[in-house]
């Protein structure tokens, strides 16, 4: 068993027993990182490598939130760490915390036991403990991210988590046919705000894309893939944004890999705006303030090229599924 009762001092403490009543500390991680955080929500899973069934490492899942009068204004996040479980205690192949998403509003997730198939499927808060309070509570306050499908792959000599969403998000996908965004000029595709959205495309000839969520009021929301900088870039703006928190509009920013391919899965579900890039590898979790009404999509990059795309109304989708079924 797992403990993070020691947020303050940023250690997660380990826990046996022979008859789940008696329990004895046998180890702990940390402290390391950032000194003016707790720790909350630790998690321990073992995780294939490069889809090697023989290979497997642990990682260790844990949430921070800073803590103070000067506490970060981008609040709190979520970080893991590889290393080697013995039982009782944890070894880091580096003392340090990863990001596990780049995005504002991914915190405290934790993933399931004995999942189908041994996946190892994880779920998020989409919140920020910064601002949480001031999100409007009508008509609901608070929501979970998509479940996500954990694994390692090595990138650039080192074992990164990678999170794909759950099978349905592909299998809502795999019916809908894919469109031209760009042969020749900008296209925009209307979205109904519960929507799924995959991009794919050549960033070599493309350079940087830009793609704009626009919804029924000013504030808007852009997802900028720069492969020359390397950064995957995530934007909220807009009066209501700016109403909500003085910290709540802002940019994330996340790593992308050299040879990145080039490929997006971007879900819209109300205020929850999730970005996947690659493989899985980089993400960007936020909540945005499009309103209610319909989303318009939007896509321009440096230069002309085709990008293919899917999209498909969740909610569509929902009922098909259940008509099929039936």
């Amino acid at each position: 068993m797992l403990l993070a009762v020691e947020a303050v001092e940023r250690r997660v403490l380990f826990y046996a027993s022979a008859d789940l009543e008696h329990w004895d500390p046998v180890g702990s991680f940390g402290p390391v990182g950032d000194d003016g955080v707790v720790w909350e929500c630790p998690d321990l899973v073992r995780l294939r490598v490069d889809g090697d069934d023989a290979h497997s490492r642990w990682v260790l899942l844990l949430s921070t939130n800073p803590i103070g009068e000067d506490a970060a204004p981008a609040g709190s996040a979520m970080h893991y760490v590889v290393g080697d479980f013995d039982g009782r205690s944890f070894t880091a192949d580096q003392p340090v915390l990863v990001r596990a998403d780049h995005g504002r509003d991914m915190y405290a997730g934790v993933t399931f036991d004995s999942a189908p198939d041994g996946a190892a499927i994880m779920l998020g808060w989409m919140s920020n403990w910064r601002y949480a309070h001031a999100v409007p509570s009508a008509p609901w306050r608070g929501a979970m991210s998509l479940p996500r499908t954990l694994s390692l792959r090595t990138v650039d000599g080192a074992e990164r988590l990678v999170q794909r969403p759950a099978s349905f998000v592909d299998e809502y996908l795999s019916g809908a046919a894919s469109v031209d965004l760009l042969a020749d000029r900008p296209r925009t595709l209307t979205l109904s705000g519960h929507s799924l959205v995959e991009l794919s495309w050549d960033p070599t000839r493309t350079g940087a894309l830009r793609i704009r969520l626009d919804g029924e009021t000013d504030d808007a929301a852009e997802i900028v893939h720069d492969p020359d900088a390397g950064m995957l870039t995530v934007s909220r703006t807009g009066r209501a944004a700016a109403a909500l928190h003085p910290d709540f509009a802002s940019t994330s920013v996340a790593p992308l890999r050299a040879d990145d391919a080039g490929r997006l899965l971007v879900s819209l579900d109300g205020p929850l705006l999730e970005v996947f890039a690659g493989d899985g590898e980089s993400l960007v979790s936020n909540l945005v303030t499009l309103g209610a009404g319909p989303i318009s999509l939007t896509v321009d990059a440096a230069a002309r090229s085709p990008i293919g795309a899917r999209s498909v109304d969740v909610d569509v989708a929902r009922r098909s599924t259940a008509t099929a079924a039936a």
